[in-house]
C-alpha cells in the first residue's frame, strides 16, 4: 500500500537537527521530499491535527517533533519512521477511517 497519499510531509525546520549524530533524530527516517520505506522498522511517528484539518492543528504536531527530534539518542538500537502528517478527512469518521487503514497498512 503506498501511504504517501495519507500524509503531508514534514516542516524541514523541525528535523534541522537531524544532522547532528547524536541526537534522537539521526535514528529517524523522515517524509521531507519522499516518503521513506516503513517496512521492516520498529516504530512509525505519525502527525495528527484536528478532526477539521485547521492549519493550526498541524503546528502542535510540528512543535512536538521540534521537541522529540531534539533528545539526544540513547544506546538502544531502532528503527524509527516518521510518515508526516496525516490528511485529515472531511470529517473525523473519514479521518478515523484513513488513521485505521494507516495502522493496519503498518
Amino acid at each position: 500500500m503506498d501511504l504517501k497519499i495519507f500524509f503531508s510531509p514534514i516542516d524541514e525546520a523541525a528535523v534541522k537537527f537531524a544532522g547532528d549524530t547524536t541526537s534522537f533524530a539521526a535514528g529517524i527516517r523522515f517524509f521531507g521530499e519522499a516518503q521513506p520505506e516503513y517496512r521492516g522498522h520498529h516504530m512509525a511517528l505519525i502527525g495528527l491535527g484536528g478532526d477539521r484539518g485547521e492549519e493550526e492543528d498541524y503546528h502542535a504536531a510540528e512543535a512536538i517533533r521540534k521537541k522529540l527530534y531534539f533528545f539526544k539518542k540513547g544506546s538502544g538500537s531502532y528503527r524509527i519512521v516518521d510518515l508526516g502528517n496525516l490528511r485529515p478527512g472531511i470529517d473525523r469518521e473519514e479521518t478515523q477511517l484513513r488513521l485505521r487503514e494507516v495502522c493496519t497498512a503498518l
